[in-house]
Formats: structure tokens, C-alpha cells, sequence
């Protein structure tokens, strides 16, 4: 096949009958590998208010799918009384500003404290004004990487309802029951502060990522840093390239995008065997500016383009990853009031060793017409459409530096164009790009497995060129089609000859050349012509009229 290959990618396979079977998360853009996205954001009301935050990976005593990991949190033992003297020492987990509760005094969260020894998590929440309003009930709430509200996992509860507390279990229960498991002030009490403990062996079975605390009557919140999502893949590139990938993003606590590289280190884990996988900081890549995303509508075969912001990090990670549940932590260096930040998520890892296609950058043609709109057109794979889709991507540089983008996404694999308009291709340079990289990449549906073309680069998007060299680069596109040769010839002398009336002065002699082509071109459609090439020969033609 002209322009593309096709690659078989082999996956180490890996048979653990303990690895955690997937579960189901929110979807994002439709694609798995978007699909890791939690929701941790809580509004605001006055039924209901939350502190959601990130419990700081594996605390020492928790099972991460039975394996302990090391932890951050300070060891010290804890007695529940209500005195905060023996929290002499334990930095603060968690901050949230003063006069932000709709409750007022003896509602409006301060901090939020985490300490632990062999047998117990010990917590701790204060308030500005070292009261506490003795209507709610205070819950800490811990629970798995899936969605809480889906109740598919296991969680554990500390509450204390002034003044007593308890500890509260959840099993996966489909009707999202927690079950009280101990009671009493040893659990949680309310005196000069807010505090508990749960006992460490209640997590043995949990992969815990996610800390909920709430006033249940609801007035304040804060949120932690937190992945908006993070994949991986598996990616061939048409230069030889095999290579496995991670990407990530990440959300200051109101939950907008961060455009600053705050990702001090990495760590990978992957698990049932929690052993780390190599992941260089240095090799990551940090992307932030403009971005026009595209859309292409199979039933009117238009592209939309809508104005946001690309925010991404990525960067390769170890060698022949076996499928299976993986950790990424994050520690994030940004000007808070705490001295770090680590954020933690999951993803299941499933690939499927497939057959892929790769476009090759060979085959990119691109184009303006008279109007100033870009066309991008390849050498399309044909038979992939039900399990992979097309993207299209244009990078914009100036020397080293990322300005911008246009990134097309849910191509049909065998469509191998997009168009750009002129307004668009307008505000693109106007962002003083000195270098364009083109780049094609086909998909899985699932995003786990990609290739990639090599890039093209241009020094501007849209060279005005004569009708001559309009017609001529027509005459290549028709070459590379592969037609009859009859018919080749044929359309090709058409346009000779109007390249002839050209050179000429006889503009109206080669418009009804282009015309005689047109006409060709339609007599042959689904005969000697595809559809497709016809829709492209003709929209050429046409738009080379228009020029003259």
C-alpha cells in the first residue's frame, strides 16, 4: 500500500488471575484512554459541603492490592481526647482559607491533619475559630480509585457525631451502604479539636487514592491538586520508534487546568507486584498555549473548529509494560502553604497486540486554495475504520519555542484529510510561527494503541502560489492516485493544455479546459474514479477556476 504500513506490535502478556478486574469509569471524548478522569470537584450548598483531597500514596500499613508502600505521613501515636498537644510536630495536610464557609463561625474549615503508627490512621480537622457547631456530623471518608458514588469498591469511614465518633466500613454494596463496624469517644471526639482514628487494618484490601472530609449540613470545601487525567500507551512511530507513553494533566484545587510545569518527579508503580518502572523526569515533555480543535462531521463532511487551550505533559516510560493496574504519583513544586504536594492516580493497562497501520509523511500533500484554506491530505488506510479513528496535529514554533496548535481529532481513518479555513490559518500565523510541524497518528478506539507519522516541517502553512503551479501540483495528485492509464492521460492533457492557455494570456481557454476536466472526472466517478478521489479532483479543479 502506497503511503502507509502495516505493523504488528507484540505485548508482553502477563496472567496474575489476583489482578483487580477494570472497572467503569467516566468517559472522556469517548476514548479508554480519557477514561481515568475522577470527578473530584464538590459544589458548594447548604445541604452538603465537602473537603475532597488526595491521600498521600500508601500510607504505611495500607495494602496497595497487598502490597504496603512507603509513606510521607508522620509516625506518631495519637490519643483521642479532643487536646491538640500531641499533634505537637505534624505538618498540616491541608489548608483552606478563612471566612469562606456559607455557615459561619465554628464551620469554616482551617486544616486538615494526618499522623499513623502500626495499628491506627489518626486524623484531625480544625476551624478559624477552634469551635465546632454540634449539629453535623464530621465524616472522613476514604474509599478506592473508582468513583465513590458508583459504590463498586471498598471504603472506610471515620465520623463523629458530637461528640462521640466511629468507624464505619463499606463493601461494595450496589445501594451504597455503610455499615458502622465500632463506636465510642476512643474513635472520634470534639473538644478543643476534631479528631479520630481508624484502625490500618481496615485497608488491607483497598488500593485507597481519595480522602472525602465534610460538616454533613454543608458550608465550606477546599480540594487538593489533582491529576485531570493520566494515560498510557503504546506507541510506533514510522522512524522505527517503539515506545511506551505516558500523558498527564493536571488541576489547581478550584479544578483549572495548570499551563505552568510544576511536576518536580514522577513515580510509576505497577501493580499486583508494586515494583517502580522508570519514568525520567527529564524526558518529559511540557506542552501549554492555544489550541483550535477540530471536528469533522461524517454526515456533512465538514470540519468545526473551536478555540481552547492545550495543556499536556508526556514522555516515554519503561520497556514492554505488562497489562495491569499502575500508579502514577506526582510531586508537584507550586507556591502553597504546605511544603509539597503529591497527587496520585490509577489506570488499568489492557492492550491488545493489533495490527495497525502507520501514515507515512511521505504521502502528505498540502495546500491553500485561492481563498486562503489549508488542505492536509495523505495516503489513507482503508479497512480500519470499526476499531481506530484518525488524528491530525499542527505544532507552532518559534525557534524552540511552543506558541499553538490545531489538532483535528476522530478522523475516520480512511478519510487521510482535513481543511483548515482561512480565518483560522489567519490567526495561526499571526502568532509568529517560524516552523510547522505536521504530524498524522492513527488509533485505537480504546487510545492504547497508536502510530505515528514522521513530521513535516514547514516554514508557513499557506504559500500563495500561481494557477501554473496549482494546476501542476494537480497533475502529481492525479499521478499518485494510480489510475487507468487511459484515463490518467487523458485528465492529464486537459490540464496541460490549460497550463498551455495560461502561458498564453487565455484565461477563458483554460477555464474551459479545467471545466473538460470536471466533467471527466464526473463521468468516471465510481467507475474508474473512487468517490472519494472525484470529491478531491473536482473541489481542486473548482477552487482552481476560481483562482483565475
Amino acid at each position: 500500500m502506497c503511503g502507509f504500513r502495516i505493523i504488528k506490535s507484540i505485548v508482553t502478556e502477563y496472567n496474575d488471575p489476583g489482578r483487580r478486574s477494570r472497572v467503569d469509569r467516566q468517559k472522556k471524548h469517548g476514548q479508554r484512554c480519557e477514561l481515568f478522569r475522577e470527578e473530584n470537584v464538590m459544589k458548594k450548598s447548604v445541604t452538603n459541603i465537602s473537603i475532597i483531597i488526595l491521600l498521600i500514596l500508601g500510607l504505611t500499613g495500607f495494602s496497595y492490592a497487598g502490597v504496603p508502600l512507603e509513606s510521607k505521613l508522620p509516625y506518631k501515636t495519637i490519643i483521642i481526647d479532643g487536646d491538640p498537644s500531641d499533634w505537637d510536630g505534624v505538618p498540616t495536610f491541608m489548608t483552606d482559607e478563612q471566612d469562606d464557609s456559607n455557615c459561619g463561625e465554628g464551620t469554616d474549615i482551617k486544616a486538615v491533619y494526618f499522623a499513623k503508627d502500626n495499628d491506627y490512621l489518626y486524623w484531625r480537622m480544625d476551624t478559624w475559630s477552634e469551635t465546632y457547631d454540634p449539629n453535623g456530623t464530621i465524616s472522613l471518608v476514604m474509599y478506592d480509585d473508582t468513583s465513590y458514588t458508583n459504590c463498586s469498591k471498598g471504603g472506610v469511614a471515620g465520623r463523629i457525631s458530637y461528640p462521640n465518633g466511629s468507624v464505619d466500613v463499606f463493601d461494595g454494596d450496589p445501594i451504597c451502604k455503610w455499615n458502622p463496624l465500632i463506636n465510642g469517644t476512643d474513635y472520634g471526639r470534639i473538644d478543643q479539636i476534631a479528631e479520630g482514628k481508624i484502625p490500618i487494618e481496615l485497608f488491607d484490601d483497598l488500593s485507597i487514592t481519595n480522602l472525602w472530609v465534610d460538616f454533613a449540613f454543608g458550608c465550606d470545601y477546599v480540594n487538593r491538586h489533582d491529576f485531570e487525567w493520566f494515560a498510557m500507551n503504546h506507541s510506533i512511530y514510522e522512524d522505527g520508534r517503539d515506545v511506551y507513553r505516558i500523558s498527564l494533566v493536571v488541576r489547581d484545587p478550584d479544578w483549572n487546568l495548570i499551563d505552568q510545569d510544576v511536576v518536580s518527579s514522577l513515580e510509576l508503580l505497577y501493580d499486583p507486584l508494586g515494583n517502580p518502572v522508570s519514568y525520567p523526569t527529564e524526558d518529559v515533555k511540557f506542552f501549554s498555549g492555544p489550541e483550535y480543535t477540530g471536528t469533522y462531521n461524517s454526515d456533512t463532511g465538514e470540519f468545526s473548529y473551536n478555540l481552547g487551550q492545550t495543556i499536556e505533559q508526556f514522555g516515554p516510560v519503561g520497556e514492554g509494560l505488562a497489562n495491569g493496574v499502575y500508579r502514577l504519583t506526582a510531586e508537584l513544586e507550586l507556591p502553597l502553604e504546605i511544603p509539597y504536594i503529591e497527587t496520585t492516580r490509577n489506570m488499568e493497562f489492557n492492550l491488545v497486540a493489533n495490527e495497525m497501520p502507520i501514515v507515512s509523511s511521505d504521502s502528505f500533500q498540502v495546500s491553500c486554495d485561492e481563498s486562503g484554506n489549508l488542505i492536509w491530505e495523505w495516503d489513507a488506510p482503508v479497512g480500519f475504520n470499526d476499531w481506530t479513528h484518525a488524528r491530525a496535529s499542527i505544532m507552532v514554533f518559534n525557534q524552540e519555542n511552543f506558541l499553538g496548535s490545531i489538532y483535528v481529532r476522530g478522523l475516520p481513518t480512511d478519510l487521510g484529510r482535513i481543511f483548515v479555513p482561512v480565518d483560522i490559518i489567519q490567526a495561526v500565523e499571526s502568532w509568529g510561527g517560524d516552523r510547522y510541524e505536521l504530524e498524522a497518528n492513527i488509533r485505537t478506539n480504546d487510545g492504547l494503541e497508536r502510530t505515528y507519522s514522521n513530521i513535516m516541517v514547514l516554514s508557513s502553512l499557506c504559500v500563495e502560489t500561481t494557477p501554473i503551479e496549482a494546476i501542476q501540483d494537480l497533475i502529481t495528485n492525479i499521478e499518485n492516485l494510480e489510475l487507468p492509464t487511459g484515463t490518467e492521460n487523458s485528465l492529464i492533457s486537459k490540464l496541460e493544455s490549460a497550463i498551455n492557455s495560461l502561458e498564453n494570456g487565455q484565461e477563458n481557454a483554460a477555464v474551459n479546459k479545467l471545466n473538460a476536466f470536471i466533467n471527466q472526472v464526473e463521468a468516471q466517478r465510481g467507475k474508474k474514479i473512487s468517490e472519494k478521489d472525484a470529491d478531491m479532483l473536482i473541489e481542486y479543479a473548482t477552487n482552481l477556476i476560481n483562482s483565475i
